[in-house]
């Protein structure tokens, strides 16, 4: 019930589901939508997507049975952390909202 309940609070959070093609190998995870068309998640999930691999599906899923597949990706250099691009917007949810203030006094933590 928790989960359900998570998922009404936070539709934004979405899980993914890759895929190889030439494998048996899935692999399992969440994201966060930050912009109708966009994902951030970890990069070593999505890093074959920002090399061109073909071989990788990675499905990604929100509440209400919202499904798309990830087709290209942004990764860091030097963190586990990624944009993957969408293959179309998602409509029904409000993305997670971001920092509009530059941080940059003390007492912004």
């Amino acid at each position: 019930m928790q989960a359900v309940e998570s998922a009404d609070k936070q539709p934004y959070v979405g899980a993914w589901r890759g895929h190889f093609s030439n494998s048996n190998r899935v692999g399992m995870g969440s994201c966060v939508l930050i912009a109708p068309q966009w994902v951030m998640t970890a990069a070593h999930v999505v890093k074959p997507l920002s090399e061109g691999a073909e071989d990788r599906v990675i499905r990604v899923t929100f509440p209400g049975k919202i499904s798309r597949v990830a087709v290209t990706a942004v990764v860091h250099r030097r963190a586990d952390i990624a944009l993957a691009k969408l293959d179309n917007p998602v409509t029904g949810i409000e993305p997670v909202t971001l920092v509009s203030t530059i941080l940059v006094k003390e007492t912004h933590g």
